[in-house]
């Protein structure tokens, strides 16, 4: 049996995060940091609409990916930072982990 998904972004990912539709899971950090996303629990729900075919869908619209990629680093930083460590230093190391910043 593997292991359960879960996110550090929402504790309900049965139901988009935009309209509340029935959802598709999406990892905020795909391609080669798709691992690191599901470790960390960089996972939103999102209904077909958002995640892949709308407009607006997060795989069909820059600015869009963009928000999705702040939210998730900002929910790395909170999720992650230790304690007695300056936001800096969290950025830098989230940075470390992923590859770049988007904040």
């Amino acid at each position: 049996m593997g292991k359960k998904t879960w996110s550090c972004i929402t504790g309900d990912l049965d139901h988009c995060i935009i309209c509340g539709k029935p959802a598709e899971r999406h990892h905020v950090f795909g391609a080669a940091n798709r691992r690191l996303s599901t470790e960390d629990g960089l996972i939103i729900p999102l209904c077909p609409e958002h995640h892949r075919t709308g407009r607006n869908a997060v795989h069909m619209d820059g600015d869009t990916a963009a928000l999705v990629h702040i939210i998730g680093e900002l929910a790395w930083i909170e999720n992650n930072k230790l304690p007695f460590e300056d936001r800096e230093m969290a950025i830098e190391r989230f940075r470390n982990r992923y590859g770049k910043n988007y904040i």
